[in-house]
């Protein structure tokens, strides 16, 4: 159906990670709440609602500006929706595993984890990248889905493991070619600076908070 599957990994494994869970991860370590659920029922509805809506925006919109013409055929956007159909089925019948008592590593360790599988999962743009990508993605899941369900596991090491992949994009703009060709040294050297920058003031900033929420928990507790 004339798919691509690097493309498929590449978006899939890159929003899970950078535009989803990432996010999730420094919101809620910036959070003295962050067990608690962010949404109620009827909210969640809502915004599950305003995610359908922004994908058909996106569909229509994509073919004139930045599509070239392109517009995915009508069996290719069947397939799509199907897929998300089933993904979300299977989602809400997942069922929790019991917690275990495996050892966890300390949080630098997933910090280094992070960091190194976010910026070698995708090489290059050839077979070879696509197979060490998925190689890449199956152990990360396989090791941290084991760690994550010990009792050991906390919110340390989950902001640990989203740091890592945050602070590759300290690295990776120098690595890539810009979006836009005609653009200036000066400028592409600028905005990669920025761009390593606002990833380290996010990292820093978020150690920083969570340091004070844990000294103000010591001190009200004694």
């Amino acid at each position: 159906i004339d798919i691509s599957l690097y493309y498929l990994l590449a978006f899939v494994a890159g929003h899970v990670v950078a535009s989803i869970v990432a996010p999730i991860a420094i919101a809620e370590s910036w959070s003295r709440r962050a067990r608690e659920p962010w949404l109620t029922r009827r909210s969640a509805w809502g915004f599950t609602g305003l995610y359908a809506l922004s994908t058909v925006v996106n569909h229509i919109g994509v073919k004139d500006e930045a599509g070239r013409g392109f517009q995915a055929a009508p069996f290719q956007t069947l397939t799509a929706a199907t897929a998300v159909t089933l993904l979300v089925a299977v989602a809400l019948r997942w069922r929790s595993r019991p917690t275990t008592n495996a050892r966890v590593p300390p949080p630098w360790i997933l910090t280094m984890l992070g960091f190194v599988a976010y910026l070698l999962y995708l090489p290059a743009e050839n077979t070879v990248s696509f197979v060490t990508g998925a190689l890449v993605v199956t152990i990360v899941i396989t090791v941290v889905g084991t760690w994550s369900k010990s009792r050991h596991w906390s919110e340390r090491h989950t902001f640990a493991l989203a740091a890592g992949s945050i602070l590759v994009g300290v690295v990776m703009p120098f690595w890539t070619e810009p979006y836009d060709n005609t653009v200036s040294v000066d400028q592409e050297l600028s905005s990669d600076l920025a761009a390593a920058a606002i990833c380290i003031a996010l990292v820093a900033s978020t150690v920083a908070r969570r340091r004070a929420i844990r000294v103000a928990s010591v001190t009200s507790v004694t």
